[in-house]
């Protein structure tokens, strides 16, 4: 969703900050969390929610803008409660140091800018309702 969020900051389009808070994680620890999480395995299962730190959407935002030079816009305002996943355990079996926002965001501009290939399949963090 950090991507979703740089685009529309990058064309000028409001954020929606309907839903407050997300969960962030860079592809590259999550593959490295997957990986790691082998060495946990066990019967029976011991389920991990593989995902990063709650953020702010607006922060994300004002992030990605902050880099790219331009001002952010915003829509709606912040729900009290968000869909988040719960990451207790995970620290506890497998702890590590995210990547930090910043430098996901700066990488995130950066590749929208040079038209990095974008896969195109939004994640709808803002939706409420249950409906994709």
């Amino acid at each position: 969703m950090v991507t979703e969020i740089a685009r529309k900051v990058l064309h000028g389009e409001p954020v929606d900050l309907s839903t407050g808070w997300v969960n962030v994680i860079w592809q590259g620890d999550a593959n490295r969390l997957a990986l790691r999480g082998l060495t946990a395995a066990s019967v029976p299962a011991t389920a991990l929610n593989v995902t990063g730190p709650m953020v702010r959407v607006r922060e994300i935002a004002e992030r990605c803008a902050l880099y790219a030079g331009v001002s952010p816009r915003f829509a709606g305002r912040e729900s009290e409660e968000a869909l988040v996943a719960n990451v207790h355990r995970l620290d506890d079996e497998l702890p590590y140091t995210a990547l930090p926002l910043e430098t996901l965001c700066t990488w995130v501009v950066d590749w929208l800018r040079a038209n990095g290939r974008v896969l195109d399949k939004p994640t709808k963090f803002e939706v409420r309702d249950g409906r994709f």
